[in-house]
């Protein structure tokens, strides 16, 4: 019987396709494992086998996912329906363990799958990656499996055994299997590389080399395929034939193209067509999609195709250490991605590169200190949901009189600032507190010292403008300090959410707790610098805040770059002015009477705001002879064509092109005197004068929406 899928729901292929070849194709190259697959057929040969789960490990390559696939299709071969799960599809979808279940079966997001596993037909699931669980793995052995009916076999393939919770439950020691994998027979290893037309007379070398290792027979057969044959192993390479196949599979892949989608996929969590348009080809990114996807060593998911991980961690230090400078380049170009999309994108998808944004942190030494991404990646996160909001203010009591105020009064006036982190429905690890606040009423002042800090701090160091806002953060744990690394991805990514996408974003203010250095150095080599300490309920906080006016969100998105590649912060991170409005209606009075002189426009202020520094592409279209303009610094080219751009903005109804044509006499195309610029558009020098003011006003009113947006 040959079977086709991903994650999800297997079945029967039709005969005659192309995806029959391709599964016939896959199934002929699964060698060995006789043991395991007597005892698999003998379980579904019971009504009520002897166990209920079968716990399958090994370490990374050792066949795990092609023996759970050769177990499905053995299941259908009898007539079960396996159903076959993904442990990395439970972060990119951010849905619960049930929903994912759900989809498999065909059941509404939402709905209750477990009735519909007890309906119909007898049913396997099999869940692979079980190793990224985490704390999940307790609420599948506690609660969901054993709600699932008693002919229904379960099997998990993971890097590591089963938990110890699990023998010591007296239920589960007799109805766990477990079975630990081990490398391939030289019999096995030998019937692996003839059905991928291995040439006889290698064989010996290449099996003494492999010593029976899924993966690296695998990638043997994958870099003679490319016709690559000669000098595969030597006595050199052999203790570490997995890196010497796989950097050598890189250097002779056929063309850049394909060897930039081979890195990228290393780089990237997920890589699908789209990334792959838009990094490396845009005409062949189906076809190189398609044959990474044909890589022995490369596994696909609903959401993309990602690399084994031991090829992955192979591939990434390799091109990092060959050549540190097209891997700075893949990642700052990752990013970039990453950054535009969450800009631009919508609802499930803006979070999915949110998430990937808070991923890519990963390569932060500082970062990983500081964060449990397994955990997170078996977690995921959810607005209030019945009895969330007691259970906030049970942990709140617990903390104090002062703590349980604040959590009650948000709880009633803002509920959507509230971001619960759970494993299950059941099992909340903790909670983000989010929330974007232009100002604090008299009530929020009195029950929430942490917040009216944070306004007290603004209002002394750089105070609001009319429409800017401030952020307020922090994370709660609910059971163990250790969970508080586990919400850590999940506060990147809110973070992310709240400040690529907040238009008039003033400050962002992070909790911390007093008595925790790593995270006080984490928040300042990420730009958020220790303010004011706060008591609650005896307990002291720091505040780390950050200015946006100060350091865009662009600059900041460098500075992240910079930490994952080089481990630290760089040190000359520009900082700029925070003018107030009428300090900026000011500067931009005189940035109009200097415009013909750089010289006196590049000591402006405007030159070291967001307003010019958050337009690092902007060009002039102007053609100016003046040899004094031959030459301007990037800011004031960048001053120019905003002032150019605000002043064409007039242009449009009668009435406005009129001021525009005075702004242009007068500052633009400067006539030798007012009196002139007055004649020249054909107006009296009194109404010109009140033109001139107007036009002025609509140009200084432009400029500060961008200042205040960052657009």
């Amino acid at each position: 019987m040959e079977v086709e899928g991903g994650s999800g729901s297997l079945r029967a292929v039709s005969p005659g396709t192309l995806s029959s070849r391709l599964t016939r194709v896959r199934n002929e190259r699964f060698v060995g494992r006789d043991a395991e697959q007597a005892l698999w057929r003998g379980a579904l040969a019971s009504d009520i086998p002897a166990f209920a789960v079968l716990w399958l490990h090994g370490p990374g390559g050792i066949g795990k996912s092609a023996l759970l696939r050769c177990l499905a299709g053995i299941a259908l071969e009898v007539g079960v329906e396996p159903l076959l799960l993904d442990a990395h599809e439970l972060p990119t979808c951010h849905q619960p363990f049930r929903v994912l279940l759900g989809r498999a079966l065909g059941v509404d997001d939402g709905a209750d799958p477990v009735p519909a596993l007890h309906a119909g037909g007898r049913r396997a699931l099999l869940i692979d990656t079980a190793e990224i669980l985490g704390p999940l793995e307790d609420w599948l052995r506690e609660e969901f499996l054993p709600s699932l009916p008693l002919d229904c076999l379960v099997v998990f393939a993971s890097r590591q055994p089963p938990h110890a919770a699990w023998r010591a439950d007296a239920g589960w020691v007799e109805l766990l299997r477990v079975v630990s994998l081990r490398n391939l027979s030289p019999s096995d290893s030998r019937r692996l590389l003839l059905a991928r037309h291995v040439p006889e007379e290698q064989l010996a070398t290449l099996l003494a080399a492999t010593h029976g290792h899924p993966l690296a027979l695998s990638l043997v057969a994958d870099v003679i395929s490319q016709g690559n044959s000669e000098e595969l192993v030597s006595p050199a390479t052999s203790p570490h034939i997995l890196q010497a196949l796989l950097e050598r599979f890189a250097h002779d892949a056929p063309d850049d193209a394909h060897r930039n989608a081979l890195y990228l996929a290393a780089h990237a969590r997920i890589t699908d067509e789209a990334l792959l348009r838009d990094l490396v080809d845009p005409e062949r990114a189906s076809k190189l999609y398609a044959w990474l996807a044909s890589l022995s060593f490369v596994q696909q998911s609903a959401q993309g195709l990602h690399l084994h991980e031991l090829a992955a961690e192979v591939l990434h230090a390799e091109l990092r250490r060959r050549d540190p400078t097209r891997f700075a380049a893949f990642h700052r170009r990752l990013r970039e991605h990453h950054v535009e999309q969450v800009r631009k994108s919508t609802g499930a998808l803006r979070l999915r590169h949110a998430d990937e944004l808070s991923w890519g942190q990963r390569f932060s030494p500082l970062a990983r200190s500081c964060s449990d991404w397994s955990a997170a990646r078996a977690s995921y996160r959810s607005p209030l949901a019945e009895g969330d909001a007691e259970r906030i203010v049970a942990h709140a009591e617990r903390r104090g009189p002062e703590a349980t105020r604040a959590v009650e009064y948000w709880l009633k006036h803002r509920p959507d600032a509230f971001v619960v982190i759970r494993f299950s429905a059941q099992h909340v690890a903790g909670f983000i507190f989010s929330l974007l606040l232009e100002r604090l009423d008299g009530e929020a002042e009195r029950v929430d010292a942490l917040a009216r800090a944070a306004f007290e701090y603004v209002e002394k160091t750089a105070p609001l403008r009319a429409g800017e806002v401030v952020h307020l953060a922090y994370a709660v744990e609910f059971d163990t300090p250790r969970e508080l690394r586990t919400l850590m991805p999940h506060i990147q990514t809110e973070h992310i959410l709240r400040w690529y996408h907040t238009p008039r974003l003033a400050w962002s203010f992070i909790r911390i707790g007093h008595g925790n250095p790593c995270w006080l150095k984490h928040m300042a080599e990420y730009g958020h610098v220790p303010g004011p300490v706060v008591r609650v309920d005896s307990k002291a906080h720091v505040l780390t805040g950050h200015d946006w006016r100060r350091e865009p969100i662009d600059v900041y998105s460098q500075r992240i770059a910079e930490i994952e590649l080089h481990g630290v912060a760089p040190r000359d991170v520009p900082q700029l002015v925070v003018l107030s409005e009428e300090a900026f209606a000011s500067a931009v009075r005189q940035a109009l009477k200097d415009l013909a002189r750089p010289q006196l426009l590049a000591n402006n202020p405007l030159c070291r705001s967001r307003l010019v520094m958050a337009c690092q592409g902007m060009v002039s279209t102007r053609s100016d002879g003046d040899a004094e303009l031959a030459q301007p610094s990037p800011e004031v080219q960048r001053l120019r064509t905003l002032l150019e751009a605000a002043a064409q903005s007039l242009r449009g109804g009668a009435k406005d092109e009129r001021l525009f044509q005075v702004l242009e006499r007068t500052y633009l195309e400067p006539a030798l005197t007012q009196d002139i610029a007055a004649e020249l558009v054909g107006l009296p020098f009194s109404t010109y004068r009140r033109y001139l003011g107007a036009a002025v006003s609509r140009v200084v009113a432009w400029l500060w929406e961008r200042e205040l947006t960052g657009a």
